[in-house]
């Protein structure tokens, strides 16, 4: 009877390791398409809490630096609202985490961002922007950045980390950009004046003159290309509607308008509120048969007007009649589209953009 030869006791051993390095592969790849998923979640989660605090915050803008404020507190009170893993807050640092940016409607694009903790208050941008006569008219977009990262102490944890070279976690961030700012366009509510964006700086409820006379940075327009008449301007108030949007060229006529019927119409309109185009002119004059594009909207409040020096004119007006005078108006707002320079308008119709 022929004897069977005996397995010999090596490959026991080889299996053993087959198993063990297989063994070990299959966890290595089960940690990673574990960590993998975590993380796209949680970045998922990450970016919706941006998304939200960049348009809240984008919505706060209003040219001033009270609006820089509420936009950081903003921002920090609805990352809050969100959470990662259930469980894990998204918070962020009011200062730190969020900027102001310059969004440019022409190009549909960022001119410049201010470094995460600066405030247009303190710091000049660091490109010229169209039309903005400060750093806060300028400022028109807000960017909001948060993580779960191991210099937040929040980092993501590494399941099986043992079989992925001994990492025992792993950061995660995202950030989002959102436009606010001033209206490029107002759907109705206009004046048939616009300003030349260089001489506008009433600044918040501050005082607005226009004087019927050849003071080159004002005068009346219709808002389109055509020569300005005393017959357009009347139908214009009839309307009252503000069709030209950012970009768009407009006529200016600085000289005199004297119909008794313009500035009659336009005295039954003290006491209300109204938008008026502001316009940019490389040489802060309207000169001759220019056009102007318009850059944003501003708000004003007509408080007089002024004909005849019976009316008691005040002293901005004596001498240049008729005239009016008004207030810029604080924080007024519209449902215009954003991103254009605030000149004391500012719309709640934010976007996000990155």
């Amino acid at each position: 009877m022929p004897v069977r030869p005996r397995p010999r006791e090596s490959e026991h051993g080889v299996v053993a390791l087959l198993v063990a390095l297989v063994l070990a592969a299959l966890l290595g790849f089960l940690g990673l398409v574990l960590n993998a998923g975590h993380t796209t979640s949680v970045r998922g989660e990450l970016q919706n809490a941006a998304d939200a605090a960049a348009l809240a915050a984008a919505r706060e803008l209003n040219g001033q630096a009270s609006g820089i404020a509420s936009a950081r507190q903003v921002a920090a009170t609805y990352s809050a609202s969100h959470d990662t893993d259930t469980t894990q807050q998204v918070t962020i640092d009011s200062g730190s985490d969020v900027r102001f940016c310059n969004w440019s409607p022409a190009t549909l694009s960022i001119n410049w961002c201010l470094p995460y903790g600066v405030d247009p208050t303190t710091a000049p941008p660091p490109v010229a922007t169209l039309g903005a006569t400060t750093e806060l008219q300028g400022a028109n977009a807000v960017q909001v950045r948060n993580g779960r990262e191991a210099s937040r102490g929040n980092s993501l944890p590494v399941w099986l980390s043992s079989f992925l070279g001994g990492t025992t976690s792993m950061d995660a961030r995202c950030s989002a950009t959102a436009v606010g700012g001033g209206p490029c366009n107002v759907p109705k509510g206009c004046l048939p004046i616009a300003y030349v964006d260089c001489a506008f700086s009433a600044g918040c409820g501050g005082p607005i003159v226009y004087r019927n006379n050849n003071t080159d940075t004002a005068g009346f327009t219709l808002l389109q290309t055509g020569a300005v008449s005393a017959n357009g301007i009347d139908q214009f108030l009839q309307s009252g509607s503000c069709p030209t949007t950012y970009g768009q060229s407009i006529s200016l006529n600085n000289g005199n308008i004297s119909s008794s019927k313009i500035w009659d119409q336009l005295a039954a309109l003290v006491g209300g509120k109204y938008s008026i185009p502001i316009v940019h002119s490389d040489t802060c004059k309207i000169n001759g048969s220019q056009l102007f594009p318009i850059i944003g909207y501003a708000e004003i409040q007509i408080t007089g007007v002024y004909q005849k020096k019976s009316d008691n004119p005040p002293p901005d007006c004596l001498g240049v009649l008729p005239c009016i005078i008004g207030t810029s108006v604080c924080d007024a707002t519209t449902n215009g589209s954003a991103g254009c320079v605030n000149f004391g308008l500012f719309t709640t119709r934010t976007q996000l953009v990155q």
